[in-house]
């Protein structure tokens, strides 16, 4: 469950800077009432979407080897992006959804059954 936080957390990051949000929005995310931490910034590729890597969230540093946590997030509406997530070797469809100025929701469903969290940056 924390790295399903963790990358929804991501998404909504990916999200805004995809969609020309100022680079502060670029960052790392903590789950309010879990355990999981992302980072987002531009995907590695240079596809200019944006990904979440996880973070310990003890240390607030990736896991060695870093995991992608969140991939492809790219505008899908106003305040809300569409991405994957990464849980093993799937990649389940993804939104994030902008609810304040510092906090996000992000949502995976497989087929009708959703999970939701919720995020906020850290400062």
């Amino acid at each position: 469950m924390s790295r399903f936080l963790a990358l929804l957390a991501a998404c909504f990051l990916i999200g805004h800077a995809a969609a020309g949000a100022p680079a502060s929005l670029v960052g790392v995310w903590v789950e309010v009432n879990g355990p999981g931490a992302a980072m987002i910034g531009p995907c590695a590729d240079q596809s200019g979407q944006l990904c979440a890597i996880g973070l310990d969230r003890r240390v607030m540093k990736p896991s060695a080897p870093a995991q992608v946590v969140l991939s492809g997030l790219e505008p899908a509406g106003a305040g809300r992006w569409a991405g994957r997530y990464h849980e093993g070797s799937r990649k389940l469809p993804a939104t994030v959804r902008m609810t304040g100025e510092h906090s996000v929701t992000m949502k995976v469903c497989i087929f009708i059954v959703c999970q939701s969290a919720s995020y906020v940056r850290r400062p």
